[in-house]
C-alpha cells in the first residue's frame, strides 16, 4: 500500500520523542523523514512538517488527512502551526519546500485553499517532574470541572439513578427554527403530549425553545440530564464516551444522505486500522433508531456506517416545512435579515460544498445577472476563502441557520456536490450544477455515491460564463429537467412526505424502542439486516 503521509521533522533537538509519536499514529503508512533537507524525497501524497520536540496526538495524521481530502485543501494547519500538512502536488507546483519559517510563509501566501484546525493536535513535549507538579497545582481549582471527573460520576453514580419517564434531551447542531428537532418539539407541544424537554447548547442558549430546560454541553447538568433521560434525540453525535443506558432510547436524525463516500467507504477509513472501523461500529451501536429520507440513504447508513438499529423511513423533520406549506413567515424573516429588495424577481442561492475558486468572482456574476436577480451565497464551512467582503449585489447567507427557509426563498439553486440538492429537489425548482475543473478532479480522485455531472437533475457548468447563461435561462432549463428532478427525488428523497416531525413526536409518547418498531411498521420499514 502506498504511503499516505510523509512526516518531516524540523530541528534536531528531541527529534526521537516526536518521531515516536509519529510512529504511534492510528493512521497506517506514515513515513518519518528525520532529515528536513531530504523533504523533497518524501514519497507520501501529503507531506507533514512537524517541529521536533512536539508530540502529536495519536489521531493527528488521520484528522489532518481527513480535513485535506474533504475540502481538497492545499494546506491543513494544526494549532500554532507546529504541524503543517501540505498536498505534495501543491508543493511540486510551487517548487518550494517549507522547512523554515520564511519558506513556510511563502508557501502559505501562494495557497488558495487552507484549513485551520480549531482543536489541538500537537502538544509540547512532556515537562520535567517539577514543571508537571507546578502545572497540576495551577489547575487544581479546575479539577471539579474536568471531563474525566464528570465521566466517572456519570458511569458510577448518575447511570444508577432512576430514569425520568417522559424526559427528552434534544441535542442539535442548531437550536433555532432551522432545526428538525425544533419541529419535533413544537409538534409535541401542539399535540399536547406529556413530556419534559431539555435542550443542549454550546454556550449560546438564545435559540432554545422557551418551554424547555437548557443545559450546556459538557457541563455537569448535561451529564446528569443524559443519564436520567428516557429519550435522546439528536441530529449530531452525542460524545462517544457517554454510554447510553439500557432504558434510554437514542433516536438519530442527522446522519444524512452523503454525496461523497462515508464511513467504511471513505478513502481515509480504508487506509486506517481495524481499530478505527471498530470504533465506528461501537459509536453507531448506541443508536436505537435512525431516520432516513431515501433508500440510498438507508443503504449508506447500514453498509457504510454500520448502523444496526431500526431505520425509520419517514424523511427528515427539518424538511417538513418544504412540503406542507407552513414556511412563509420563516421565509420572510430570512428575506428581511438578508435585506433583499422587494423589486428583485429571481433569487439565486449558491450553496456549494467546495470553497469559491479564484476563477469565479461572485460580484462580477451578480452584475452580469442584473438588478432583477439577487445572488445569495452560503459558505460551505471552515475553509479560508479569498473572496473579500460580500456586499450588494451579493448577499451573504453564511450566518443564516434556517436552511429550509433559505431554500423556500430561492427560485434557483446552484451547487456542486453539496447534499443540499437532496432537500431542494422537494420544491421541484431549477438546479444548476457548477463544477469547475478542480472540483471535477477531486470527485474523480476521491469518488462518491453520486456524480453531479452524470446524475444531477439540471445543467452542468464549468466556467463562469456558462454559469451566468444557465441562470438567465433557468426557466427554460426548469421545464427541460422537470422529469429528471422527479426521478432524482424518487431516488434520493422518496421517503419525504412532510410529516416526519409528527411521526417522531408520536414515537416519543410510546414506550422507547417499541415506539420505534411501531413507527417502522406504520411506514413499511424494517430493522437493519
Amino acid at each position: 500500500m502506498s504511503t499516505a503521509v510523509s512526516a518531516v521533522l524540523i530541528g534536531g533537538d528531541k527529534a526521537k520523542r516526536t518521531a515516536g509519536s509519529l510512529r504511534a499514529q492510528t493512521l497506517r503508512n506514515v513515513e518519518v523523514v528525520m532529515d528536513a533537507s531530504k523533504a523533497s524525497e518524501a514519497s507520501g501524497a501529503y507531506v507533514l512538517f512537524v517541529e521536533a520536540g512536539r508530540r502529536l496526538d495519536r489521531h493527528a495524521c488521520m484528522t489532518m488527512l481527513n480535513e485535506a481530502e474533504r475540502g481538497d485543501a492545499q494546506i491543513v494547519l494544526g494549532n500554532d502551526s507546529a504541524a503543517r500538512l501540505y498536498s505534495r502536488a501543491f508543493l511540486s507546483e510551487t517548487g518550494v519546500w517549507p522547512t523554515c519559517a520564511e519558506t513556510a510563509a511563502a508557501v502559505r501566501a501562494a495557497a488558495t485553499r487552507v484549513v485551520e484546525l480549531p482543536h489541538r493536535v500537537v502538544h509540547p513535549d512532556r515537562p520535567s517532574a517539577l514543571g508537571g507538579l507546578k502545572a497540576r497545582l495551577r489547575k487544581a481549582p479546575r479539577v471539579l470541572m474536568s471531563t474525566k471527573l464528570k465521566r466517572r460520576a456519570y458511569d458510577t453514580v448518575f447511570r444508577r439513578l432512576p430514569i425520568q419517564k417522559g424526559l427528552v434531551v434534544f441535542d442539535s447542531s442548531i437550536t433555532g427554527e432551522g432545526s428538525g428537532l425544533r419541529a419535533v418539539h413544537e409538534q409535541l407541544l401542539a399535540l399536547g403530549r406529556p413530556h419534559r424537554a431539555a435542550w443542549a447548547h454550546g454556550g449560546d442558549a438564545t435559540g432554545c425553545p422557551g418551554r424547555a430546560a437548557r443545559v450546556r454541553r459538557s457541563s455537569w447538568a448535561y451529564y446528569w440530564t443524559l443519564a436520567r433521560a428516557e429519550f435522546w434525540v439528536a441530529d449530531q453525535e452525542i460524545p462517544a464516551h457517554i454510554a447510553k443506558r439500557a432504558g434510554t432510547t437514542y433516536i438519530q436524525t442527522g446522519l444524512g444522505a452523503p454525496v461523497e463516500f462515508a464511513g467504511l467507504d471513505a478513502p481515509a477509513m480504508k487506509m486506517s486500522t481495524r481499530a478505527a472501523a471498530k470504533r465506528l461500529r461501537q459509536r453507531m451501536a448506541r443508536f436505537d433508531a435512525v431516520i432516513v429520507g431515501s433508500e440510498h440513504e438507508e443503504r449508506v447508513v447500514k453498509d457504510a456506517l454500520c448502523v444496526d438499529a431500526e431505520v425509520l423511513r419517514i424523511g427528515q423533520p427539518r424538511n417538513d416545512v418544504l412540503l406542507n406549506g407552513t414556511g412563509d413567515d420563516r421565509m420572510n424573516r430570512v428575506r428581511d435579515a438578508l435585506d433583499i429588495p422587494d423589486d428583485v424577481e429571481t433569487i439565486v442561492l449558491y450553496a456549494p460544498a467546495e470553497p469559491v475558486g479564484v476563477d469565479l468572482d461572485l460580484a462580477v456574476l451578480a452584475e452580469e445577472l442584473g438588478p432583477d436577480h439577487a445572488l445569495v451565497y452560503r459558505s460551505p464551512g471552515k475553509a479560508i476563502e479569498a473572496i473579500g467582503a460580500l456586499g450588494h449585489p451579493v448577499f451573504d447567507a453564511s450566518a443564516i441557520e434556517d436552511l429550509p427557509a433559505l431554500l423556500l426563498l430561492a427560485d434557483v439553486l446552484i451547487t456542486d456536490h453539496a447534499p443540499v440538492m437532496f432537500d431542494f429537489v422537494l420544491l421541484d425548482r431549477p438546479m444548476i450544477f457548477h463544477v469547475p475543473p478542480a472540483a471535477t478532479e477531486r470527485l474523480r480522485r476521491t469518488g462518491g455515491y453520486l456524480d453531479p455531472e452524470r446524475d444531477g437533475p439540471g445543467p452542468v457548468t464549468n466556467r463562469p460564463d456558462e454559469l451566468a447563461e444557465a441562470i438567465l435561462a433557468h426557466e427554460t432549463f426548469g421545464e427541460l429537467y422537470r422529469a429528471a428532478r422527479r426521478s432524482f427525488r424518487l431516488r434520493f428523497a422518496s421517503f419525504e412526505e412532510g410529516a416526519a416531525a409528527e411521526t417522531v413526536a408520536d414515537l416519543l409518547t410510546r414506550n422507547g424502542a417499541d415506539g420505534a418498531n411501531g413507527a417502522n411498521r406504520a411506514h413499511g420499514a424494517t430493522g437493519a439486516q
